[in-house]
């Protein structure tokens, strides 16, 4: 993409605000493996953040395209977030256990949802995002 303006990535793990439960415990809060694999699997020309509300208050950042991750506890955090960026026509995807296990629910609230592992298909998700042509489900 020489000379191109970069595209803007954010991948995002909520956290359920209410802190209940396992998610209360400082000791058992790690970051989630998947979304630096999908940075990783990001080809040049992304400039990718990721953004984890265990450890970081979450803000709105202008992005080309959004990632989610979340179980299903965080699920509902998810959705708002999601919904930030589909209000400024940003599009979201979300993978992970929830999405996975429940797509027709996930599609509700994000454009498109990835159901098994992201590996296989990231590739093809950043080049429908790029073309305008996202598809729902992967």
């Amino acid at each position: 993409m020489t000379g191109e303006k970069q595209k803007k990535l954010v991948l995002i793990n909520p956290v359920n605000n209410s802190r209940t439960g396992f998610s209360i415990n400082h000791s058992s809060r790690f970051p989630p493996l998947g979304l630096g694999v999908i940075a990783a699997l990001t080809p040049p020309g992304w400039d990718v953040e990721i953004i984890d509300e265990n450890f970081d208050d979450f803000s709105f950042r202008e992005a080309d395209l959004v990632g989610i991750t979340a179980f299903t506890s965080a699920a509902n955090r998810a959705y708002e977030i999601a919904a930030l960026y589909r209000e400024k026509n940003i599009p979201a995807v979300m993978v992970g256990i929830h999405a996975s296990m429940c797509s027709e629910e996930a599609l509700l609230f994000v454009d498109a949802v990835v159901i098994g592992e992201v590996e296989s298909v990231w590739e093809q998700v950043l080049a429908d995002a790029l073309s305008g042509q996202l598809q729902p489900v992967y």
